[in-house]
């Protein structure tokens, strides 16, 4: 062996390994990762680079120590790489915080992968050239590293962008069932799969069966796997739709919850009114023409205090809000406003609007009323049109208990203790409608204040 057959070695190490290692993270969230992603690639790659120096220096030390051939190299490597992927298993397994599930589906997606690239070099490589009659016992030579590159370079994208845009979107659907079903058909597949291309290997070994048949069994394998990786994740995308349609659902049960409140509050509205036409009525009778005059004065002032609410101009949101800010002041909550004047034009659905807001302003009452009438209970509304999306932020006081949450976030974290069944719904509703107009709805909480952030597009 050359100086340069020993080179060779590493450029072939790092294209089998690197790769396949980088794209194990791909599907997992930033907040699943114990370090920072870029600093997982940094200790990823200077691992690899050690690995495939320590894969040279063995090629060498075989070649001085050894005369034996290449069974005895190529068995030496292939315990040089189960050390090093059991070793990154490990360190993958750590910097994960995920279900073992998940980390488990990913490994061996990305293994079965590297096992299809693998056998696809190998055979493509006995198509070209015989093994057996290389001068040389390399594990990998120029022509192998040219073919795994070009695998890399074809499929790579490919698979970067399933885990990305069909493993990652399904997690947050995929039960313990599902997850644990998908484990189970994919193991099966690389096991059936390695036992099936070992057999091929050994039949052309012994019996002749040239490169090209082999290569058709592994197409033919090749479409079956991707059959049953079809199959598992359009399971995994019909019980997504599943939940959205139990989500919208739920939207309805919301929406059907808050105009009976409309309603309710409407029929208490006539009472309240009821009641005061007989107060006039008596007092007009009397002839206590002073108390009267107090009693007006007191009403006119009470229904300018309901009038001075601010007010957006656009009255499907005017309604709402005047309802919720007059409850949270019955409350003893301190209402700030900050609204734009809207055009009355807009075409948003009242009802979206009655379960976003709703839902918003219900949550923000409901967590300042369980402090304590001595601390800073108040409720922040800011409203604007900008361009062609309605901007939303509603803040306000909470407890200071529990963890915050710094960075925005789409409100998962953030459940709701009012029911036990529909846990968190509020917020999934309001995520649920500001999607229906292209917008977005994003949640955090910090330091005893939570901000619920909504962005509506124009319909």
């Amino acid at each position: 062996m050359t100086y340069a057959d020993f080179i060779w070695q590493a450029p072939g190490f790092l294209l089998q390994t690197l790769p396949i290692a980088l794209l194990c993270f791909v599907p997992f969230e930033k907040k699943e990762l114990l370090l920072p992603r870029r600093t997982l690639h940094y200790l990823i790659t200077a691992g690899v680079l050690i690995f495939s120096i320590g894969f040279v220096l063995m090629h060498f030390l075989i070649s001085v120590v050894s005369r034996r051939t290449h069974q005895f190299l190529r068995s030496t490597s292939n315990l040089y790489m189960c050390v090093f992927v059991l070793l990154f298993v490990i360190f993958f397994f750590y910097v994960i915080r995920a279900a073992a599930a998940k980390k488990i589906l990913v490994l061996t997606l990305l293994i079965h992968y590297e096992a299809i690239l693998f056998t696809a070099v190998s055979v493509l490589n006995g198509i070209i050239q015989d093994p057996l009659k290389q001068k040389f016992p390399i594990i990998y030579g120029p022509q192998d590293i040219f073919l795994y590159m070009t695998g890399i370079i074809i499929t790579c994208p490919v698979v970067y962008v399933f885990l990305k845009h069909v493993v990652k979107a399904g997690f947050p659907y995929m039960t313990n069932p599902i997850l644990h079903r998908g484990c189970i058909y994919l193991l099966s597949a690389l096991l059936l799969y390695s036992f099936c291309i070992f057999s091929l290997t050994n039949y052309e070994f012994y019996y002749g069966v040239t490169g090209y048949p082999l290569l058709l069994f592994l197409l033919a394998f090749i479409l079956t796997d991707a059959i049953l990786y079809y199959m598992f994740f359009s399971e995994v995308h019909l019980s997504a739709e599943n939940r959205e349609l139990q989500d919208q659902l739920r939207t309805f049960d919301e929406k059907y919850r808050q105009i009976s409140a409309s309603v309710a509050e409407s029929r208490r509205a006539r009472h309240d009114i009821r009641h005061h036409l007989n107060v006039i009525g008596a007092l007009h009778r009397e002839g206590k023409d002073e108390e009267l005059d107090r009693y007006l004065e007191q009403y006119e002032a009470f229904c300018q205090e309901l009038e001075k609410m601010p007010l957006s101009g656009y009255s499907s949101l005017d309604s709402i809000l005047r309802y919720y800010i007059q409850q949270a002041r019955e409350e003893k909550i301190t209402v700030h406003t900050d609204l734009q004047p809207l055009p009355n034009t807009m075409r948003f659905d009242a009802i979206d609007l009655t379960v976003l807001l709703g839902n918003l302003m219900e949550n923000a009452i409901e967590s300042c009323r369980k402090l304590p009438v001595s601390e800073d209970r108040f409720l922040h509304i800011w409203i604007r049109l900008e361009n062609v999306s309605l901007l939303m932020q509603v803040e306000n006081a909470c407890s200071a208990e529990g963890p915050d949450s710094p960075d925005f976030s789409d409100g998962r974290e953030f459940i709701s203790t009012k029911h036990t069944v529909l846990r968190g719904q509020g917020l999934k509703s309001i995520r649920c409608i500001a999607g229906k107009y292209g917008g977005s709805a994003e949640f955090k909480k910090t330091e005893g204040i939570f901000t619920a952030r909504i962005v509506l597009n124009l319909p």
